[in-house]
């Protein structure tokens, strides 16, 4: 069995409208070189369209999305004519996963990274975020003992609770 990858640190930072948390990934005590985990929320958007993501860095303008878990997303996601067959023009309107798996082209032997088209749903719709960040762990095999996730700093309107 494959060591889990292990998470170093995980900061919020403004980036526009949005707020972005980056975390260099190990594997045992060996920091692999480009490899993150990356979450993004919208500031204005308090427990809604938070994406979580893991990703491969050969240099700032060559990175490759691995596999991305949304949750409550503000969008609706349809795969069109892709993916499993039970997903194929369905409209997802809550949480999904846009499985590494599933957006393997086998034809060119590498990733589809059309922003990973095919997606799945996860019932997480209910989760908090926190829950949610652990969903996205477990997803993507990151060990999150003594890892402490706080939740976006977000921008509460006058009607959020």
């Amino acid at each position: 069995m494959a060591e889990k990858r292990l998470v170093r640190d995980l900061t919020w930072k403004g980036e526009g409208r949005g707020l972005v948390a980056r975390s260099p990934l190990a594997i045992g005590s060996t920091t692999i070189e480009g490899l993150e985990l990356m979450v993004r929320a919208t500031t204005p958007l308090p427990d809604r369209d938070v994406r979580f993501m893991l990703r491969l860095s050969k240099s700032p303008s060559d990175i490759h999305l691995l596999e991305r878990v949304c949750w409550r997303p503000k969008k609706p996601h349809n795969n069109k004519g892709l993916g499993p067959e039970e997903y194929r023009y369905v409209v997802q309107e809550g949480s999904h996963v846009h499985d590494m798996f599933l957006n393997w082209d086998e034809e060119t032997d590498k990733m589809n990274e059309a922003n990973l088209p095919v997606a799945v749903p996860a019932l997480i719709d209910g989760f908090s975020v926190e829950a949610a960040f652990e969903f996205a762990l477990a997803r993507f095999n990151i060990d999150p003992e003594g890892f402490n996730f706080e939740p976006p700093p977000w921008e509460k309107g006058l009607f959020d609770e």
